[in-house]
């Protein structure tokens, strides 16, 4: 089973978690923003994605700081976490995607590791924020500069998500290929 978490206000974060489930076959789509049950069914996903938009000065939704803590026993339980971010590249390149950053560091503070990143170069910006060691910790996109290329995006970050492998943990089998 594949979960995907998200949170959006004005619809893109939406319109993005819908075009990775349908790209994946129909995983379960869960917005933490609204009144949206995250319950026992969403345990044990071979793999969770988490999404948000990037606000402010680089600030995840706030779903994600309400729900995160209520969140970990469900993030928990996954046998892999791959994250997406979204930002405004052109007007916000100094927290471009501030958000993917934001839910990467929260996982770290529970010693969960997310799989999955985007390289640098796909966006000029080499001072974000959101850049974990020289990558982006998951998939980014500029809604606005690129929602007509989102499938091709998707399917290619979803290629090399399949090669990548979680740290083992010790209540987990390994994880599937995607």
């Amino acid at each position: 089973m594949i979960v995907i978490l998200y949170a959006s206000t004005s619809g893109a974060t939406r319109t993005v978690a819908q075009a990775f489930s349908a790209r994946l076959g129909g995983a379960v789509t869960v917005d933490i923003g609204g009144d949206a049950r995250v319950d026992a069914m969403h345990h044990g996903a071979d793999l969770l994605l988490m999404g948000s938009p990037t606000y402010g000065h680089g600030d995840w939704h706030h779903a994600w700081s309400s729900r995160f803590e209520a969140l970990l026993p469900v993030l928990g339980s996954a046998r892999a976490i791959a994250l997406f971010g979204l930002g405004d590249a052109r007007f916000h390149s100094d927290t471009f995607c501030g958000a993917l950053g934001r839910l990467h560091d929260a996982l770290d503070q529970t010693g969960l590791r997310p799989i999955g990143t985007s390289q640098a170069g796909c966006y000029p910006y080499r001072s974000t924020p959101s850049l974990r060691q020289g990558a982006f910790p998951g998939f980014v996109l500029d809604y606005r500069q690129d929602r007509r290329s989102i499938d091709g995006r998707i399917a290619e970050w979803l290629l090399h998500l399949r090669d990548c492998r979680p740290e083992p943990r010790n209540d987990s089998p390994p994880a599937v290929a995607v």
